[in-house]
């Protein structure tokens, strides 16, 4: 990390360093922490402060970040000038978690430059504070239920709880319909249906897609149709999964389908043939290089306007809308979890949203979606399956809430018999574990 004058920080580049080599970080992991303590060695420059000095005024520093926008704390941002920045009233630049977060990053930095002796040992109690334990929960009190005391952070803005930005359902379908290209309906189906990151969809390689009913001739003992999540550090395209911890994601006959057609395209593209990479470039150049994580969320708002919508979808909506349904279909907490990569249990949900009425040009989308229920064995009717996929583009809307009631969305509803597994034309089946872990939801019906 370098200053205005191009020197380098030793404090704050040497705590980078072991992030990214020490603790085995991601790239994406140290970007995120050389922005934020960015953010607040500029603070310390504009101010006159050393960063040292800086930590005795964190709470000028907060402020500072909710009301100092892109002009005055970006790069271009002039040092050493004064700048009249709008107060309480105004919308904030930042939000309160965003600000945490850089807090959170700056706490790190000097415990580290204490550690290593690059900063006095008294800087540390500038940041943390001895507390009790009664303002945790029972479940992490002391079990003979005695005081115990334990370090809190001085500085902290209260985040307040609100439920997760997901995409819904209509905006899923509207996004497939606007794709112009299978490869771009695969990627959102990857996060949409199957949880992944943009830079584990990036960093897909075509060994890690095991798409036969047994893979056991390849060495792999996961059954069905399923995808491999493996991190790599060596990806030219800088697209590495976040977690450290292989998983194996199951894929549902949609997926499937919709991978069957872009291998068809791929195959007319000579360039891309050579490389392992699943998502290559097609149509812009380096022809047949593997597509860059930042190209996703390019890819998502052009699709996005495409499709009319009033926002901008973004991936990790999308692997939002994947967590909630899979939760509403009746996954525990811990097989979300799982299937999202993470380390804990701690996922929140939203239940799924339906939608009463669709634009025309949606019901060939609609219909390949509902084909997919009939394999979610004691959820979907088979009559209520039939309706919806025989439904006439003007009339589907109608059909969809009748078939929402009849699956038990309302009071009085009765739950009507389990359909039979059905079978693709290509051979590939799926049970109803592989689909229900797969967000194969009632959501999208």
């Amino acid at each position: 990390m370098l200053d205005e004058d191009l020197a380098v920080v030793a404090v704050a580049d040497s705590f980078l360093a072991h992030v990214r080599f020490g603790r085995d970080g991601a790239e994406s992991t140290t970007k995120s922490y050389a922005g934020s303590i960015a953010l607040y060695l500029r603070w310390c420059a504009g101010t006159g402060r050393t960063w040292q000095g800086g930590l005795e005024q964190l709470g000028l520093f907060m402020t500072w970040l909710a009301h100092a926008g892109p002009a005055a704390s970006g790069v271009d941002a002039a040092v050493g000038v004064g700048t009249v920045l709008a107060g309480p009233g105004t919308p904030p630049a930042r939000g309160a978690r965003r600000i945490n977060g850089v807090l959170s990053a700056v706490r790190s930095m000097v415990v580290h430059a204490v550690s290593t002796g690059q900063g006095p040992g008294h800087l540390v109690s500038l940041l943390y504070e001895v507390a009790d334990d009664r303002d945790l929960p029972e479940a992490a009190r002391s079990a003979d239920g005695r005081m115990s005391w334990r370090m809190r952070t001085r500085h902290r803005l209260h985040e307040p709880q609100r439920p997760v930005d997901r995409a819904s359902d209509a905006e899923i379908v509207a996004l497939l319909d606007a794709c112009r290209c299978s490869r771009d309906a695969l990627i959102v189906l990857l996060m949409a249906r199957a949880g992944l990151r943009r830079g584990e969809v990036c960093g897909l390689r075509r060994s890690d897609v095991h798409l036969l009913v047994d893979s056991s001739a390849l060495g792999c003992e996961v059954a069905r149709a399923h995808l491999h999540v493996v991190r790599r550090d060596d990806n030219p395209n800088r697209a590495w999964a976040k977690s450290r911890r292989q998983r194996s994601v199951p894929l549902d006959f949609l997926t499937v389908q919709v991978f069957d057609t872009y291998e068809f395209e791929r195959m007319r593209v000579g360039r891309a043939a050579s490389s392992d990479f699943v998502l290559v470039n097609l149509f812009r150049a380096p022809i047949g290089a593997p597509m860059r994580p930042d190209a996703i969320g390019e890819l998502l708002a052009a699709a996005s306007r495409r499709a009319g919508l009033a926002r901008a979808v973004t991936p990790h909506q999308l692997r939002h809308a994947f967590g909630s349904n899979a939760a509403d279909a009746g996954c525990g907490i811990d097989v979300v979890a799982d299937l999202l990569g993470h380390f804990s249990g701690d996922v929140r949900v939203l239940p799924a949203v339906s939608f009463g009425a669709c634009a025309r040009g949606f019901c060939r989308w609609l219909c390949l979606l509902c084909a997919t229920w009939t394999s979610v064995r004691d959820t979907v009717a088979e009559g209520c399956c039939r309706e919806v996929v025989a439904c006439r583009t003007d009339r589907h809307a109608r059909l969809l809430d009748r078939g929402r009631r009849r699956l038990g969305a309302g009071p009085g509803c009765r739950r009507l018999p389990a359909a039979p597994a059905p079978r693709s034309r290509s051979g590939r089946g799926h049970d109803s574990d592989l689909c229900r872990r797969s967000g194969v939801l009632p959501g999208l019906v």
